[in-house]
């Protein structure tokens, strides 16, 4: 009997029509205050946790403040999607219809990346001279309630 010097085997076959179903449920995570820009400590300097709840509402707050491709990680090339809102583009408009649209567009576009995210919409707008306040909801999956946001 001959002793091979590498072993082989058999490569089992893959069912390619397998998707991998993405885990939806809301995972606790470390509390983010966005008025500090910090992360939020008890009276002995640990960490607080935040439920799944608050931690999905906080990832939406930091969609709304990164512009998208502003940092590499979160290009697709390196993150599998395009995070973040396109706000640097939408001020160079002058057309509040349009500048209105762009807004809707980009916020509705950056939270559906989240498979937590059931639906954003209930867009609705004011503005001060050139400045514009949005105020729209974020319903996740499983809730009965809605987000409330103003940007």
């Amino acid at each position: 009997m001959e002793d091979e010097l590498f072993p082989t085997f058999d490569v089992p076959d893959v069912d390619e029509e397998e998707e991998e179903e993405y885990d939806v449920e809301y995972k606790r995570s470390i509390r983010w205050d966005p008025e500090l820009g910090d992360f939020v400590r008890d009276s002995s300097n640990r960490l607080v946790e935040s439920d799944g709840y608050e931690s999905y509402v906080i990832w939406c707050y930091k969609m709304l403040q990164t512009e998208r491709g502003s940092h590499l990680a979160y290009i697709e090339e390196f993150s599998g999607s395009d995070l973040g809102v396109e706000m640097e583009e939408i001020a160079q408009e002058e057309d509040h219809e349009t500048v209105e649209s762009m807004i809707e567009r980009t916020i509705t576009e950056a939270l559906e990346v989240n498979p937590r995210t059931e639906y954003v919409g209930n867009f609705s707008f004011s503005w001060e001279g050139d400045d514009v306040h949005c105020q729209f909801e974020v319903k996740g999956i499983s809730w009965d309630e809605t987000i409330q946001i103003k940007f």
